[in-house]
């Protein structure tokens, strides 16, 4: 990617909620920019060994805690209600409860780390222009 569509990238951010939206086609034009931003976020993360090592934190942090055992009990009282649900109803039923009960703690030392990888990440790209 070239420094131009970089610096696109990471100014686009927050200037696109101050912008007022005044059709579908910003929406789109807006969600599309956000997307390519997480992706490419996303694949620099993935080539750095950034986004292995923040998986492992999350995983350590929430392996045999309590979130951890709180999910297994809803999984299986879901599981064993009257419609069977099969594996593919019992992830959507438990994927939204999993986001949402992660400890807060956990949350914002991931997002933490995400904004220094981004800031990081950033002043290098500023830097080579």
């Amino acid at each position: 990617m070239s420094a131009g569509k970089k610096a696109k990238m990471t100014g686009s951010v927050s200037g696109s909620s101050s912008r007022p939206v005044e059709g579908e086609e910003n929406q789109a034009g807006s969600s599309g920019l956000e997307e390519s931003i997480k992706v490419e976020l996303k694949n620099r993360m993935l080539a750095s060994g950034e986004w292995l090592r923040l998986t492992k934190v999350v995983r350590e942090q929430l392996k045999g805690s309590s979130w951890e055992e709180n999910l297994r009990c809803m999984a299986e009282a879901r599981a064993l209600e009257p419609d069977e649900p099969g594996l593919g109803k019992l992830i959507e039923y438990i994927q939204p409860i999993a986001a949402e009960t992660v400890p807060a703690e956990l949350k914002d030392d991931i997002m933490s780390s995400i904004r220094q990888f981004v800031e990081v990440n950033v002043e290098a790209d500023n830097g080579n222009t």
